[in-house]
């Protein structure tokens, strides 16, 4: 068996891909927490799109809530597996900040536009999120499990 860094994933034993996956999801939660920077931005989305400080902090909660129906993503692992549901929170992810920087770039100014992008961010960022946990949960025995899930849960958080 060769085990060089560079050997297929399929040909490594199971212990280096539970690493090599818990490093990927590592990455992956340090990218999609960034629903919870709307605090540092917020101020700039009141201003560019000529929000109350009701209306931006509407858009804030929207994305909040996105991030708790955690839920759906959930049931899309049990349904799908890792790579679909990774795909799928990807996608809305990236349609999510796609959405908002039209928004904000003056091409299509809305309230209801920024709330619907912000939502996709969220909503996105909790596949990412369960994917990445339900992974490693399932890869590491109980011994490690709790550990695992601590510090991915403390890249997640420190993302914003």
């Amino acid at each position: 068996m060769d085990s060089s860094p560079h050997a297929p994933l399929a040909h490594m034993d199971g212990d280096q891909r539970h690493w090599r996956a818990l490093v990927a999801s590592i990455f992956v939660l340090c990218c999609s927490g960034t629903v919870f920077a709307f605090g540092a931005v917020g101020a700039d989305v009141k201003d560019k799109l000529g929000l109350s400080e009701s209306e931006k902090a509407l858009v804030g909660v929207v994305g909040d809530v996105g991030l708790w129906l955690n839920v759906l993503g959930g049931l899309t692992y049990d349904r799908l597996g890792s790579r679909r549901t990774y795909a799928a929170g990807g996608t809305m992810v990236v349609l999510g900040y796609v959405g908002m920087w039209l928004c904000l770039s003056a091409h299509a100014t809305s309230l209801a536009g920024a709330c619907v992008s912000w939502f996709f961010v969220g909503f996105g960022s909790g596949f990412l999120y369960i994917t990445s946990v339900m992974t490693s949960a399932k890869n590491f025995g109980p011994t490690r499990r709790g550990a695992v899930i601590g510090v991915l849960n403390a890249f997640f958080s420190s993302s914003a």
